[in-house]
C-alpha cells in the first residue's frame, strides 16, 4: 500500500481524469452517486498478474482506439495517475486472486507496454483488505 486517502479526494480526482480524458467535452459525473461506499481509500501498486483489465484477460479484444490510447500513454513521460479498482465479496467467496479495474485500463496497459512490473490503483480500503486476505490464504 502506498498511502490512504479520504473517499472524497479519490472521487474528485477520478472525476478530473474522467473529464480530461476520453470523455472530454461531456458533463462531468455527479460525484454524489459515487460517494458513501467506503470513507477510506488506498493507493496501491498491483503487479499486472493480479488484476483483470480490458487488455490482460483471457480472450481480451481491445479495439483499435483502446490500443492506440494505450500506446500513446506509454510514450508519455512521468508516472501515470492511478486507475480505479475494486474487489467485491463475491470474488472473495470464489477465491479469485485478481482485482477488477473499473477505470484506467489504458493507463494499466501503457504501464505494461513501458515494461513496468505493476500499476497503481485507488481502491476502497475494505476491498484492498479483502483482496489481501484472499491472496494470503
Amino acid at each position: 500500500m502506498i498511502r490512504t486517502l479520504p473517499e472524497a479526494e479519490v472521487i474528485s480526482r477520478w472525476a478530473e481524469l474522467y473529464a480530461a480524458g476520453k470523455h472530454k467535452g461531456y458533463a462531468p459525473p455527479k460525484l454524489d452517486q459515487y460517494l458513501g461506499r467506503d470513507t477510506t481509500w488506498v493507493e496501491v501498486e498491483v503487479p499486472h498478474d493480479f488484476y483483470n483489465a480490458d487488455w490482460n484477460t483471457d480472450g481480451a479484444n481491445l479495439s483499435p482506439a483502446q490500443i492506440k490510447r494505450g500506446e500513446e500513454y506509454a510514450k508519455r513521460g512521468g508516472p501515470y495517475p492511478p486507475g480505479m479498482a475494486s474487489y467485491n465479496e463475491r470474488s472473495a467467496r470464489h477465491r479469485i486472486k485478481k482485482i477488477y479495474v473499473t477505470d484506467g485500463n489504458h493507463r494499466a496497459y501503457a504501464a505494461f507496454l513501458r515494461g513496468s512490473p505493476s500499476t497503481r490503483f485507488y481502491m476502497p480500503q475494505n476491498d484492498w483488505e479483502r483482496f489481501r486476505r484472499v491472496i494470503a490464504s
